[in-house]
């Protein structure tokens, strides 16, 4: 029994449904064998509210609320940059809580510092400015009066853009920056980091003394998988996805 799992960046979506059947797996064998469980951002490839449901996100939901109800394990989220409008209606219906960007929580000796990662890229000038718009209360209340519809259509134009970025040369994918972190993690009293957002999955050490560790959570789009923190320490786990969906032993 783990103290505690984490995932992120699973970008859930219609269009990939071995994805979706690989949560649903983890949630009914490695996902019962903790103590808690939290989602660490970009669970959904795309969120235009908690009133745009489809067929695909239905499933997750009451895949969600049936683990939640049978297991009594308790089950965190933290916003990432693609589903930071998920709201309390999600959370009624799932039986998650909330959390903010960052969260600390404690285990044995460690003390954990939670974030999607989003937070910590500052050298990615541009997505910083649009987080602070995306971050805003007031922007995502002016954003959800507006009719599904147009919400849809302006949420479909942003990933659209996004991956044309992604797709030229021009294309930046950030990681967070080490001396910006590890002023977070000491003015949050942590001796770990556990993020994702980046896609680069890791377990090191961010200072010279190796006494700041880090995990970088895996993309499920590349390589699904989670992580584990017990009293003796994190480690970081691989899934094979070609197997039935079962874990695959590989273990950082």
């Amino acid at each position: 029994m783990h103290n505690a799992i984490f995932i992120s960046d699973l970008h859930l979506c219609p269009s990939r449904p071995s994805i979706t059947n690989t949560f649903l797996t983890f949630l009914n064998q490695c996902a019962r064998n903790t103590q808690s469980l939290y989602i660490l951002g970009d669970f959904f490839e795309q969120w235009p509210g908690d009133d745009c449901s489809d067929s695909m996100s239905i499933t997750v939901i009451e895949a969600l609320k049936t683990f939640t109800q049978t297991s009594k394990i308790p089950t965190f989220f933290i916003h990432g940059n693609r589903d930071f409008l998920i709201s309390k209606t999600f959370c009624q219906q799932t039986g998650v809580t909330l959390l903010p960007d960052p969260s600390v929580i404690t285990i044995g000796e460690q003390r954990i510092l939670l974030s999607h990662g989003d937070y910590l890229c500052i050298d990615d000038k541009p997505y910083q400015r649009l987080r602070k718009i995306t971050s805003n209360r007031l922007a995502k209340k002016i954003f959800m009066l507006l009719p599904q519809r147009s919400r849809k259509k302006i949420w479909q134009k942003s990933r659209n853009k996004s991956k044309r970025i992604k797709a030229s040369d021009a294309a930046y994918l950030g990681d967070i920056n080490i001396p910006f972190t590890i002023n977070e993690c000491q003015r949050h009293h942590c001796n770990a980091l556990i993020h994702g957002h980046t896609h680069r999955p890791t377990k090191d050490t961010l200072d010279s003394d190796n006494r700041l560790q880090r995990i970088t959570l895996p993309c499920w789009d590349d390589n699904a998988g989670y992580a584990t923190v017990n009293l003796d320490g994190i480690q970081l786990h691989y899934f094979n996805t070609s197997t039935n969906h079962k874990p695959a032993g590989h273990t950082e």
